[in-house]
């Protein structure tokens, strides 16, 4: 979780289907509920734009449950980079 959090700001947003998350304790509480539902995952970036401090990172991604199961889901991210972090 640790390592997660080094990619965050303090005060970042994070926007997830049915969640708007203000600051990295709060999105740590997020990504704690995740991995527990999901304790495996893998992820694949497939394509990246990026125009400055801003990028779209398009992804595929394994979650692997606790019995095994393992689930494909595909993403974008968009992401704004501020001192080397996501940021708002």
């Amino acid at each position: 979780m640790e390592r997660v959090g080094q990619h965050y700001h303090p005060d970042a947003i994070f926007i997830a289907p049915g969640d708007y998350l203000v600051g990295w304790i709060n999105i740590r509480k997020w990504y704690e509920d995740s991995f527990r539902k999901y304790p495996g995952v893998e992820v694949q970036i497939t394509h990246e734009i990026r125009s400055g401090n801003e990028a779209a990172l398009e992804w595929k991604a394994v979650l692997i449950d606790a019995a095994k199961v393992r689930h494909a889901v595909t993403g974008v991210n968009l992401v704004r980079v501020e001192g080397g972090k996501f940021g708002s």
